[in-house]
């Protein structure tokens, strides 16, 4: 007799392994993802501020959330690694961090696994793509009603160690799609808004840029870029232009505790400091909206947003979206639903849905 041949089945449950690696803190995660019923699990997840430079910190990252979460590196299923910056390069640089990434010899750690790269606000459009409601705060949600407008546009921004960008678009057949959570095909397309020039709009502000790239020892034609001020590191130059440089030590933890009420009410620096980066991150996210008419709707996340959601659920905020002066333009944002990421890790999400992706692929 015989014996029958056993042809091993591919098990349902597949590992992911994932991370979200800014210019000051990395996030890590391990997703399980069932392939029968679709559903994504978080098992376990790990936070490190990067104190360090240089191309040996993130193994060090690595192999510590590797210890946490019980499993070697080479036993996951799939791995997406989202980086705050360009990523199309072999050792990968931070624009406002010393952190590098050495991308040749980070794919042999994990084996033979589906395994890609991705810019953490592709990863962010990710988790914009495949929203899930206890994620994410409304900010504005008084909008026209218009069934003409197309609803397959969403934007995501926001600020950290600088300032990220992506707009996501649903169902579009007409670019090479990634496919989300295994079933949704879109369109992503992360940018760098961060290096757009700063939009200054009046004589203070104009003092503020000239003093930010003087302070950053630019040139007088250099470019004062919309994340030198709308970032952790910007944050700490507003307030120390509006306390008159006294405080050259100040940082954005230290600052940003100040837009506490307490503080906001005694002390005119703080004042100055909350109103100019509400106002300033509104009108960044409206020139964001205008560019693309997204709809589908305005996703705002990024550590200083989250960290500090007073900065966006505020009426300083949702008057300066809105203040165009312009009856069509202002028509069009009416339409934009705007919402604030309840906590930090829509990328890690995000990556883990495009894992599954990769699964897929």
């Amino acid at each position: 007799m015989s014996k029958k041949t056993t042809i091993a089945s591919k098990p349902s449950v597949r590992k992911l392994f994932v991370c979200d690696q800014g210019g000051t803190n990395g996030r890590f995660a391990y997703y399980d993802y069932n392939e029968t019923t679709g559903s994504l699990v978080l098992r376990d997840s790990l936070q490190r501020e990067v104190t360090d430079a240089g191309v040996s910190i993130f193994t060090k990252l690595l192999h510590q959330a590797e210890k946490k979460f019980g499993i070697p590196l080479q036993e996951y299923d799939a791995v997406a690694l989202a980086f705050a910056c360009p990523v199309n390069r072999e050792i990968l640089s931070f624009a406002n961090s010393e952190l590098r990434i050495d991308t040749g010899t980070l794919k042999q750690k994990f084996g033979k696994a589906p395994f890609n790269i991705i810019n953490d606000f592709f990863a962010q459009g990710c988790g914009v793509a495949s929203p899930q409601k206890k994620d994410w705060l409304p900010i504005i949600q008084e909008v026209t009603p218009d069934p003409t407008v197309p609803r397959d546009i969403k934007i995501a921004a926001g600020a950290g160690s600088g300032f990220g960008t992506a707009c996501i678009i649903d169902g579009s057949n007409n670019f090479d799609n990634v496919t989300i959570d295994g079933m949704k095909k879109v369109r992503i397309i992360s940018g760098e808004g961060g290096h757009v020039s700063f939009p200054c709009n009046n004589g203070n502000e104009l003092e503020l840029m000239n003093k930010v790239r003087e302070i950053m020892g630019l040139s007088l034609n250099a470019t004062v870029r919309l994340e030198n001020v709308l970032s952790g590191g910007g944050i700490e130059r507003a307030y120390r232009y509006f306390n008159g440089w006294s405080n050259k030590t100040a940082k954005s933890r230290e600052v940003t505790k100040t837009f506490d009420l307490e503080y906001l009410e005694k002390d005119e620096a703080s004042r100055q400091t909350f109103y100019l980066i509400a106002t300033v991150y509104a009108r960044a996210m409206r020139n964001y909206a205008l560019s693309t008419l997204p709809y589908g709707g305005v996703y705002i996340s990024g550590g200083v947003a989250v960290d500090h959601p007073k900065l966006i659920d505020n009426d300083i905020f949702r008057y300066e979206f809105r203040n165009t002066g312009e009856k069509n333009t202002a028509e069009a944002l009416d339409k934009m639903p705007v919402w604030l990421a309840a906590h930090q890790d829509i990328g890690l999400y995000g990556a883990a849905c495009y894992a599954v992706g990769l699964l897929n692929s």
